[in-house]
């Protein structure tokens, strides 16, 4: 056998700038084991006990589609099978070459719901809601077996000794029928009908029941003991090993409290709708609106709630749970002559094997949505029935000779530069693996995907016959000779997601005066001026202290300063670098500050820059981690700021006397930007502020009146210091001497 890992190139990812590389973002998808292969879909193909894709056993067409349900499948002679249809209500023989004869019609609405061989060539059938058994032994020869007094016959099993096991609901009870004695009830089940037997070779016949999913053995001396009690709600197969392995299998739903035997006799049953024809597709069917034939209410006991179920194997060490699915509804199960259990399920029509030592795999769908019914005759041939269409296969014990594996839809999340695909596999001598790939923008694969592109012999293709796309899904297609096939292990693939441009939040010009600190700053540092006390700086300091608790970038204060702030992100999670310019007012042209930065901030002394209206243009570059072709770039302009690095000035003085009252006028200038704030000192005295004659201080001239104090009997003269502050913290001032009159 050779074993080969085969790679194939969908494109160079090499990319080349001016002889500078980038640090490209490649990414991985893999699928290695079971869980990951199954995300896929197979047709032909399977998956093997060791998570390996291989070609999966051939099955052979033997009859279908029809119309309605099959219940169970029974053993015929010479590869022959019967199956037991509802909707309409049959039994049809199906000869080894397919052929189909029907042995029985129902009459009106009733059900063909259990089979069993009776051993020569015919057959025993349940029919239900009559609860009556038959036995058919051959077209039109029908004999009524018995009456047994309930509503459903779920289960029928043939003994060595020529008995039959009947297993009822509504209500639920283990029954034997034989010539001598006629019918007997071996043991009432009450509330829980009897779903599934077998016979057991060391005891009587062992049974499942629904409603609380036990697991219960009937011992030659009709003596009953219960093996398990299960989590789930219904036991809907079993099956025996010669060494007396049990296996059962469950479906999940609501287990139903215990109940008396006598509760079925007082008619505690749930009801359900039981339709006896399928109805065929219509256009509001599946809105519900879709015309009914009339439908009889019927008791039955509630199972099958929800999808999902285990497989339980139980044996003289005990019971185990050896495999379980979540997702489909197990139906049956059959064993194989190597010890191995099939379980048939209801997702998507899949089969399942679980060896004896639990390994599972998955063998193979069937065409219909549901595998409804699975069993092995003497021959060792094993037989699947559909349900949705009813159909029966035949799964043969050699391999197909092709089969295809499509893995998922690989997501990029956004367009891609697709690398390389690698598989690793077991390619046996006249065995082949061809790899193809093809792309689209769909999360699921539709006509608007590309063609499919096969992989040439030396693994590349032409990259150009790829459009730009964000999803890639991978084909096999194996192909094997006799029992020979391919097995593929793992499957990875290598892919480049597009560069998405950075992503810039907000753009902040921060007051005049207000820098950023970068790096963790001791509480006990002050941040603001040692000495300046003027009230823009004390508004700024107020501001920097309450907020530099909230960020690890903090902020303090230097006179002339300005500073700039943002926030910004990278979709491909790229570092980012930033640029600044600045441009005035009118101007056409941009001025670089500064460039390379790394930090969401930048401080500027701005005290050479001649007064005026400015904004800044900042731009983030994820270039850190893509080569320069691929770079891309954001940018995000700020609102206008005014620039003023003038001292306001002080003029107009005037001194008015009225009476014994002195009044000292001034005009406060600030050109190009605004008065915030005048204060006055008089004497010895501290700053007190002083509001315009217009009440507020804004503009870039105000006015201001200053009434000084009484004179006193001395008649001496008043000093007065003004000063003045503009709003981006420039000061000014005078001192002015006002004689007494």
């Amino acid at each position: 056998m050779k074993i080969v890992s085969r790679l194939a190139t969908l494109g160079l990812l090499s990319v080349v700038a001016a002889g500078v590389m980038g640090a490209m973002s490649i990414d991985r998808w893999s699928a290695s084991t079971e869980r990951e292969f199954l995300l896929g879909s197979f047709d032909g193909t399977a998956i093997d006990r060791e998570g390996r894709i291989g070609l999966a056993p051939r099955l052979t067409h033997l009859w279908g589609p029809e119309e309605g349900i099959v219940w169970d499948l029974a053993a015929g002679q010479k590869g022959a099978v019967f199956v037991a249809l509802s909707g309409p209500g049959q039994i049809v023989s199906i000869d080894a070459d397919g052929s189909a004869t029907v042995w029985y019609h129902a009459d009106g609405e009733s059900l063909v719901t259990a089979l069993a061989a009776d051993g020569k060539g015919g057959v025993y059938a349940g029919l239900s809601p009559e609860g009556r058994v038959l036995h058919i032994q051959g077209p039109g020869e029908v004999t009524t077996l018995a009456e047994t007094g309930a509503t459903f016959v779920w289960a029928l099993a043939t003994g060595g000794r020529g008995e039959l096991w009947i297993g009822t609901g509504v209500p639920g009870r283990i029954q034997r029928f034989r010539e001598e004695d006629g019918l007997e009830t071996v043991y009432e089940t009450g509330d829980d009908p009897v779903r599934s037997l077998v016979v057991s070779r060391r005891y009587g016949v062992i049974a499942g029941t629904g409603g609380r999913g036990r697991v219960i053995r009937v011992s030659g001396d009709d003596s009953p003991f219960v093996l398990f009690d299960a989590d789930e709600a219904e036991i809907v197969a079993l099956a025996q090993h010669d060494d007396g392995t049990v296996w059962a299998l469950a479906a999940a739903g609501g287990k139903q409290p215990s109940g008396r035997p006598d509760a079925a006799a007082r008619g505690a049953a749930t009801y359900v709708r039981v339709t006896a024809e399928p109805l065929p597709p219509t256009k509001d069917s599946k809105n519900g609106d879709a015309a009914k034939p009339d439908e009889k209410e019927r008791p039955v006991p509630a199972f099958r709630a929800k999808g999902g179920g285990t497989l339980y194997r139980i044996d003289a060490d005990g019971i185990d749970a050896v495999w379980t699915t979540e997702k489909g509804i197990p139906f049956d199960l059959t064993m194989t002559s190597d010890g191995s259990v099939l379980v048939a399920t209801g997702d998507e029509g899949q089969v399942w094997r679980i060896d004896a030592d639990g390994g599972a795999s998955r063998m193979i769908p069937i065409a219909s949505n549901q595998a409804s019914a699975i069993m092995r005759n003497k021959e060792g041939q094993v037989f699947i029935a559909g349900t949705s269409d009813a159909r029966v296969e035949r799964l043969e014990a050699e391999p197909r000779s092709n089969g295809d594996y499509l893995s998922l839809a690989v997501e990029a999340d956004v367009q891609a530069r697709w690398g390389r695909v690698v598989w690793d596999a077991e390619l046996p001598v006249g065995t082949s693996i061809d790899v193809a790939v093809r792309v689209g923008n769909t999360t699921e694969p539709d006509e608007t995907w590309s063609e499919w592109i096969t992989l040439s012999a030396d693994g590349q293709i032409d990259q150009k016959r790829l459009p730009a796309s964000r999803l890639l899904q991978i084909k096999l297609s194996l192909s094997g000779t006799g029992a020979a096939g391919p097995r593929i292990s793992a499957l990875r693939l290598s892919y480049e997601p597009r560069n998405r441009a950075p992503e810039i939040g907000a753009l902040t010009v921060e007051p005049p005066g207000v820098v950023i600190v970068p790096g963790p700053t001791p509480s006990t540092a002050k941040l603001g001026p040692l000495v300046a006390d003027d009230p823009v700086t004390r508004d700024a300091t107020n501001r920097v202290v309450r907020g530099r608790a909230r960020t690890p970038i903090r902020r303090g204060w230097e006179a002339g300063a300005r500073a700039f702030s943002w926030t910004a992100s990278d979709p491909d999670n790229d570092r980012l670098t930033y640029r600044v310019d600045i441009r005035s007012e009118g101007d056409l042209y941009w001025y670089p500050l500064a460039a390379g930065l790394t930090d969401p901030y930048y401080n500027w002394d701005a005290r050479a820059t001649p007064d005026g209206r400015y904004r800044v243009r900042l731009t983030a570059s994820d270039e850190t981690d893509n080569a320069r072709a691929e770079t891309l770039t954001r940018t995000e302009t700020s609102e206008l700021f005014v620039i003023d690095n003038s001292r306001p000035t002080l003029t107009d003085w005037s001194v008015e006397r009225r009476g014994g009252t002195r009044h000292l006028a001034f005009t406060a200038i600030d050109p190009g930007g605004s008065v915030a704030a005048v204060e006055v000192a008089m004497d010895a005295g501290s700053w007190q502020p002083l509001l315009p004659e217009d009440g507020v201080a804004d503009s870039e001239v105000e006015r201001y009146r200053l009434t000084l104090p009484p004179d006193g009997e001395e008649k001496l003269p008043t000093s007065v210091r003004v000063r003045i502050t503009d709003a981006a913290g420039n000061l000014g001032g005078e001192m002015k001497r006002v004689d007494a009159p």
